[in-house]
């Protein structure tokens, strides 16, 4: 803990207060979005879910892909503190903001993310299964399909400990 304090250089109520607020405003935003309580369960007994979901990876992907276009909107508003109006949901950096939010606050993933010039490259780092990869991966991809008419998704890889979604501007000819 005295490591902890000192690399951020803080002392233990400060710590602790931080620590209680993002907590409370990651239980508000959960509650606010599906409108029932939140549950926490210990990530083995979440892998232990994602491994029962089966091995139809087909299936997977559509649900939730279907899943991310009829959510999306309301996550994306949410996590961004609702300062975002329906009209500027497409710009591609709200998108990100979620999904660095998303690693931050719920433990998930951890990202990387690689910008060149009209691309991006999100890798998420986990460790759940390939089940989980493209669960996840096409949940996203139908969020970023709902929005996002100047980028496409132009690929997406599934791993066993990590997915990868790649994004690039259209109409790069006019940069």
């Amino acid at each position: 803990m005295d490591s902890i304090l000192y690399k951020q250089n803080k002392n233990f109520n400060q710590l602790i207060n931080e620590f209680i607020e993002e907590y409370v405003n990651y239980r508000n935003k959960l509650e606010q979005i599906t409108r029932e309580k939140p549950i926490i369960i210990s990530s083995r007994f979440f892998k232990h879910l994602i491994d029962l979901l089966g091995e139809d990876l087909e299936k997977i992907k559509e649900k939730s892909y279907k899943l991310g276009k009829e959510w999306g909107k309301e996550y994306l508003l949410l996590w961004n503190n609702s300062n975002v109006s329906s009209t500027t949901l497409n710009d591609i950096n709200i998108f990100i903001k979620y999904l660095k939010d998303i690693a931050e606050y719920s433990g998930l993933y951890k990202l990387d993310i690689i910008e060149k010039k009209g691309s991006l490259t999100v890798i998420f780092h986990h460790d759940y299964s390939n089940i989980f990869s493209a669960l996840l991966a096409f949940y996203y991809k139908g969020i970023f399909e709902a929005f996002y008419d100047n980028y496409e998704i132009s690929d997406i890889a599934i791993n066993q400990n990590n997915f990868i979604i790649s994004i690039t501007m259209k109409n790069l000819d006019h940069l």
